[in-house]
């Protein structure tokens, strides 16, 4: 029995020490996928935004969420990967099918958005770019495969126009700091 009760409680121990995954849907601002945060670049300049979801544990079938821009970015066209199919617009509202499971475990794209930036200069506010819940589930989720299950996931944020105020200082004032 004692070893019964070890063997639990160090099977416990190891299952809460693995971190949750929360799958998101995130808009990246480069085509490496590694930029979610820049300045605006200057209005009416053309460029390519990149839909992924991450994070998930199951494979999936499709996604819904909605890109909503503030107004930052104009949506000129959404484009989808080879085989992918598409019910919706993506700053109205959007559900995108793979046409097969696929594994968003790591950054699965899902989307390609052509538009205009209008945020010529940030003038000390900031801009955003937002994944949010399409408008008919109230969710941004994916449907899990083979369970047919829904998945919850978070939108994510871009925050353009970072405003960080910095002041000049040496290293001996921030070691000051410190002591």
């Amino acid at each position: 029995m004692t070893r019964f009760l070890l063997a639990a409680g160090l099977a416990a121990a190891f299952v809460s020490s693995v971190p949750a995954q929360v799958p998101i849907v995130q808009v990246y601002l480069d085509g490496e996928l590694e930029t979610i945060h820049r300045e605006c670049p200057p209005t009416a300049t053309l460029d390519t935004l990149y839909v992924v979801a991450s994070g998930f544990i199951t494979p999936i079938i499709d996604i819904e969420y909605r890109i909503d821009t503030f107004g930052n970015f104009g949506i000129l066209q959404d484009f989808f990967p080879t085989g992918f199919t598409n019910e919706g617009f993506s700053g109205d509202g959007i559900r995108v099918s793979f046409g097969s499971s696929k594994d968003a475990s790591g950054k699965l794209l899902v989307q390609r958005i052509w538009g205009a930036w209008f945020c010529a200069s940030c003038g000390g506010s900031a801009a955003y770019i937002i994944v949010q819940p399409h408008p008919i589930s109230g969710k941004v989720q994916g449907t899990g495969w083979p369970d047919l299950t829904k998945i919850e996931a978070t939108g994510g944020f871009n925050n353009l126009c970072v405003v960080l105020p910095v002041e000049s200082s040496t290293w001996g004032r921030i070691k000051a700091l410190y002591r």
